[in-house]
């Protein structure tokens, strides 16, 4: 059997025209399967998607919006449509047809392959060690009252330049009086997905200060920097952000003061 297949891509500047791969189609006659950067078993993950595009809830619609036509059956029509506005961010280029199915059920594995050629180098590494790290650090040892929770995937609406509006999101929010948003800031990754990972957070501390909340705290592991250029760029976030390197003894100590909670033994 045959099976077209292509390339979602994403242009941060569609003036520049440099573009990257971020997601994978395959269609048969009778089915179909996609896959794309920020997706694990299935789900889309917008923690996963930062640093590869400007806004990973934008990247989500677009998702929903292909596998939509997909599911419809009107994908040519959408490709038509998406591939007639030259501006976009966002486009599906046609790569050809692959020979080698046997039989529809064939698909996903084509689609794993191709994206693990040619998607995966973008794809967003979530480092288990600082998750961990920071879970812990959280929702171990800090002492929390009864009456407040550290709340997790705090999004917001903010109004950027030029009038707009675009949602930012926060990996967590505390409040008791004041507001402390965090992060974790994942240092792995090569050079430039590490810059746009920092450009970003700086990003949403610009469009979250005064009108959110003016206390921010970074979680890292530096460990991680490998480099003296990524040592310079979080010197820069800790001009507008606490930051905590989750490996300190007193990671936890230094977290509870920064909310003003009691913390555990380890």
């Amino acid at each position: 059997m045959q099976a077209k297949w292509y390339l979602v891509k994403y242009m941060s500047d569609p003036f520049k025209a440099e573009p990257k791969n971020v997601g994978v189609v395959v269609r048969g006659e009778d089915a179909s399967a996609a896959r794309f950067a920020g997706e694990q078993d299935g789900e889309f993950d917008g923690r996963r998607a930062k640093g590869v595009v400007a806004s990973p809830d934008v990247l989500r619609s677009w998702i929903k919006y292909l596998r939509r036509h997909l599911e419809r059956n009107t994908f040519d029509e959408a490709l038509s449509v998406l591939n007639g506005r030259s501006l976009d961010n966002y486009f599906v280029e046609p790569r050809g047809v692959l020979l080698n199915l046997s039989e529809e059920k064939d698909i996903p594995s084509a689609v794993d392959a191709l994206y693990a050629d040619l998607v995966s180098y973008y794809r967003e590494p979530v480092e288990a060690s600082l998750d961990a790290k920071v879970d812990d650090i959280l929702f171990r040892r800090l002492v929390v009252p009864a009456e407040h929770a550290i709340e997790r995937d705090v999004v917001y609406d903010v109004v950027v330049r030029g009038g707009g509006v675009r949602t930012i999101d926060f990996d967590y929010r505390y409040i008791d009086g004041e507001t402390v948003l965090m992060d974790k800031l994942s240092l792995l990754g090569a050079e430039a997905i590490i810059e746009q990972r920092i450009n970003d957070l700086m990003f949403r501390i610009e469009h979250a200060y005064n009108a959110y909340s003016n206390n921010f705290l970074t979680m890292v592991d530096t460990s991680q920097a490998t480099s003296r250029k990524t040592e310079d760029r979080i010197r820069v976030v800790e001009k507008y952000s606490d930051i905590v390197d989750v490996r300190d003894s007193a990671a936890a100590n230094l977290v509870g003061q920064k909310l003003n909670l009691p913390v555990l033994a380890a």
